[in-house]
């Protein structure tokens, strides 16, 4: 006992202040690095209990998924001077994980307002606002924001400019742009772009390709101008979109057939030929095509007004066929003067609520990790992952075929008995999952 307080007592004496300081850089470091494991004991062995340790560890148990932890160590931080925009940037990370929205939206407001010159906190709680569904709220918020900056800043008031345009408040973004393009540090792609979405939601095509063509900047190359359609661009909702989903467009005709795939990256039926214009879709990674829904229909829209096609198909197999009622129902909705028809091939029923019967798919299990990491992606899934609610809301047709010998298909397709407008298929004696072959095969 006595030697390991002597040992104890020699090495405080030789942990002067640069010691310290040298530490803290090793965490730093091995914190960017992700070895979270040797910054954990690096902080745990070296440091002295205290804010700056506890600091420490609310950011690398943040980055072990330990959100409770870093949230008990983050506040038992006393003093004033650590908290600072970093501090109230962690704490609205913390706060979105623990799903408790209303103190992040207050912890990311607080981090911008102490740096508002910072575009990543300022990205990172529009972004957030945004996920949220209220543009009235990031409006006000953000004008907040610009007011304390004596609204000098061209990105903040682009930002309003744009959310005017979701919130439909068109001629306030029209207001806001003329008065940015008299302004030395005006960004004019950044201007066009959002004149562009002006006209476009409006519906003066004309004058959106004039504003969409003015913009240099970016560098899209698109099937649809590879292929020399007559097809307005919307910037911003292909940025979006883009993300999340691969598209490819080839013209034949009035009609159109929407083929999704249930595979990531890859599109199905190249070779079949559809007697149609068809337009592929693809994921990036799972979602089962909920994932940015409202921007998706959207873009599909933007399509089929540009190519003023007359009737649209929609077709997909298993997760692709989920979608492709689903989306049918979003473009039902929207697009009431057209005559809208669904193939689903052996669909999910629903994946929101919890669907106990499909929860063995090693997609739906990802998918619901993904809803437990990320509040937007959750609150598409809320939304949009039940069509069996909402398709009565529509008048579109959809045929379900499926094996009859394929219990989950059975069971799933069966959840649809007696759902307005649906009409169920069974493939007789058919065990299998890939109903789809059975019609689309080379014969």
């Amino acid at each position: 006992m006595i030697i390991d307080n002597v040992i104890h007592h020699i090495k405080m004496k030789l942990t002067t202040q640069t010691d310290i300081h040298n530490y803290q850089n090793s965490i730093e470091e091995q914190i960017k690095s992700k070895d979270y494991v040797l910054a954990l004991q690096t902080c745990n062995e070296y440091l002295e209990d205290g804010d700056i340790k506890f600091y420490f560890l609310a950011r690398i148990y943040f980055f072990l998924k330990k959100y409770k932890i870093s949230k008990d160590y983050l506040l038992k931080i006393e003093n004033n001077t650590l908290k600072d925009n970093k501090y109230y940037f962690l704490r609205g990370q913390i706060f979105e994980k623990l799903k408790n929205f209303e103190e992040a939206e207050k912890s990311f407001y607080v981090s911008v307002r102490k740096h508002p010159k910072n575009k990543k906190y300022i990205k990172k709680y529009i972004d957030y606002v945004r996920s949220q569904k209220n543009y009235e709220f990031a409006i006000s918020k953000l004008e907040e924001i610009a007011k304390k900056r004596l609204d000098k800043d061209f990105y903040l008031k682009i930002e309003i400019a744009k959310y005017k345009v979701f919130n439909k408040e068109y001629k306030t973004s029209f207001l806001i742009l003329k008065d940015l393009e008299s302004r030395l540090d005006s960004d004019l792609d950044a201007i066009n772009l959002v004149y562009a979405s002006i006209y476009e939601s409006i519906g003066d095509y004309e004058n959106a390709l004039l504003y969409n063509e003015k913009i240099k900047s970016f560098n899209i190359e698109s099937e649809f101008k590879k292929n020399d359609l007559r097809f307005f661009l919307n910037r911003e909702r292909e940025n979006l979109v883009d993300k999340i989903y691969n598209f490819d467009l080839f013209f034949r005709n009035k009609n159109l057939t929407i083929v999704l795939s249930p595979l990531p990256n890859k599109f199905i039926l190249r070779g079949y030929d559809f007697k149609t214009s068809v337009l592929y879709i693809n994921e990036k990674f799972f979602s089962y095509y909920t994932y940015d829904y409202l921007n998706l229909i959207e873009y599909i829209i933007d399509i089929v007004n540009i190519n003023q096609f007359d009737y649209i198909n929609l077709t997909g197999s298993s997760k692709g066929s989920f979608a492709a009622i689903n989306l049918g129902i979003g473009l039902g909705d929207r697009l009431k003067n057209k005559k809208i028809n669904v193939v689903a091939f052996s669909p999910q029923a629903f994946i929101y609520p919890l669907n106990k019967d499909i929860r063995g798919l090693p997609s739906y299990k990802m998918l619901l990790n993904k809803s437990n990491e990320s509040v937007s992606f959750l609150e598409d899934l809320k939304m949009f992952g039940n069509p069996i609610k909402r398709i009565d809301e529509v008048d579109i047709k959809v045929n379900i075929i499926y094996g009859s010998d394929h219990e989950r298909d059975r069971i799933e397709a069966e959840k649809y008995i007696g759902v307005k407008n649906v009409t169920l298929k069974p493939l007789l004696d058919y065990p299998f999952h890939t109903s789809i072959l059975m019609y689309t095969k080379k014969r």
